[in-house]
């Protein structure tokens, strides 16, 4: 599919009335199935409201949330560069309340399957009409930082960032940079929400602070760029940035507004003296090589789902695994739980085991396959298998000087032989090609963007 046909696609995202091939006398019952969905992100949104919308009164739906109202990662840069306001990337609830599912915010400290029933326990007694078991439940908690995994670090992870809600923290650090002042953006070599979205915010931010003077270092902890590697390229060169090598033959890019160094370690935090330690060869103007001096940081730790509330889902490992067709729980004895999003570990066949990229799209539409799966199931029909997700991914990388957007999308099918996803396609560039990078870094894309995500965020919360 061409750029500019998906994003017509994208922008009119269809909601259909009822899973295929079910009708809501297929679901009819004695009396509604009790459905829990906890988490009112992306996918625990989309979860909620597609349950109701195909379940109709066949189903009493259930929504645990946190806050009172959810601001997106997507296109938070937007909001740190003053671009567009917090309020752009934050819906509520009152939509999806209006179409009959409870809402509620609370937390859930406990989750136990007995037979056929789930029972949830939460931190604040619920409402009286709030029951404590139900027959299935959808989790969708997202993930968030490895406690301890940065020494040095504060517990709650003072220069994460990385919630949409953090934007605004975020943006008031970088206001308070000196001019000729440092911005560091440190990435983790593991899973993390898109993928692309930290290159993203760099060089979002460079064009921000490059009035000021500042510098903009970035710290991979891959080896190269994740992917559109060519087009990051790009975007460097358009900043000044080029190409170095150390006498050991280490590559790194550097510039008066921007540097990328792949390969780094982030060994420790140190907060008060305002320094990151790292095993780059390089001198950053410290008494030690890759200790990196700097006025504002936004250090992205190591992540794992947030499922401390039902440790047994993760069987040891950092995400959940699940059922590559249904998004039930693989834990013995959690059949009744699913597990979506940015929590769920969806199996490629890759050598080693990989999982579909963490993204906002992706979560929606894990979303729906999860409810359409719950409901076929109350219906005594099998799990649907013509199943499909798109890893869809923009990032603004220039919204002060210019209005320019990068994208990315990767599309995924079930495979019923192997009982795994499969890549089916996508446009994430030629990365082969070094010609035309203006298709894939332009102010088309940028606008393009901004349909998609209010697309997404209505296809989620109803508005």
């Amino acid at each position: 599919m061409k750029r500019r046909n998906f994003f017509k696609f994208a922008a009119a995202v269809p909601v259909v009335a009822m899973v295929p091939g079910l009708s809501h006398a297929a679901l009819a019952g004695a009396s509604p199935k009790k459905i829990l969905v906890v988490g009112g992100g992306m996918g625990g949104a989309a979860a909620a409201r597609y349950l109701k919308l195909w379940g109709g009164n066949a189903v009493d739906v259930y929504l645990i949330t946190k806050d009172a109202s959810y601001s997106t990662c997507i296109q938070s840069n937007l909001v740190i560069t003053g671009a567009q306001s917090l309020s752009s990337i934050t819906r509520d609830y009152s939509t999806l309340a209006s179409s009959g599912i409870n809402v509620q915010q609370n937390k859930v400290t406990g989750i136990k399957q007995e037979g056929a029933q789930v029972l949830v326990s939460f931190s604040v007694p619920p409402k009286l009409h709030t029951p404590s078991q139900y027959d299935y439940v959808i989790l969708s908690p997202g993930m968030g930082p490895v406690p301890d995994s940065i020494p040095g670090e504060t517990r709650d992870f003072s220069l994460s960032f990385w919630e949409g809600s953090k934007a605004l923290d975020l943006k008031n650090a970088l206001d308070h940079i000196p001019n000729k002042g440092t911005f560091v953006i440190s990435i983790p070599s593991g899973a993390y929400k898109g993928s692309l979205a930290p290159y993203g915010r760099a060089f979002a931010v460079a064009d921000y602070l490059q009035s000021r003077n500042c510098k903009v270092i970035v710290v991979d902890g891959h080896t190269d760029f994740v992917s559109q590697k060519n087009d990051f390229i790009a975007a460097l060169q358009s900043f000044g940035s080029h190409l170095q090598q150390t006498p050991n033959k280490y590559n790194y890019y550097t510039g008066r507004t921007i540097e990328y160094y792949p390969g780094a370690t982030l060994n420790s935090v140190s907060l008060k003296s305002k320094i990151l330690h790292t095993n780059l060869p390089i001198n950053f103007g410290s008494t030690k090589d890759g200790d990196i001096p700097y006025h504002a940081a936004n250090v992205i730790p190591p992540q794992k789902a947030n499922l401390d509330f039902a440790p047994a889902l993760l069987e040891g490992g950092s995400f959940a695994p699940v059922n590559a067709q249904t998004f039930a729980s693989t834990v013995t004895g959690y059949s009744h739980v699913y597990v979506i999003g940015d929590a769920a570990f969806l199996p490629l066949p890759t050598t080693p085991p990989a999982s579909v990229p963490k993204s906002g799209h992706a979560a929606v539409d894990e979303a729906k396959i999860a409810a359409a799966a719950i409901l076929r199931k109350i219906a005594g029909r099998a799990p649907e298998t013509s199943l499909v997700i798109s890893a869809v991914q923009y990032n603004a990388i220039r919204s002060t000087s210019a209005h320019k957007g990068i994208y990315a999308h990767a599309g995924y099918q079930w495979d019923q032989a192997h009982d795994s996803w499969v890549a089916s396609g996508g446009f994430l560039g030629d990365p082969s090609s070094t010609k035309d990078q203006a298709a894939h870094i332009s102010q088309e894309i940028y606008s393009q963007g901004l349909t998609w995500r209010n697309a997404l965020l209505a296809d989620a919360f109803g508005r």
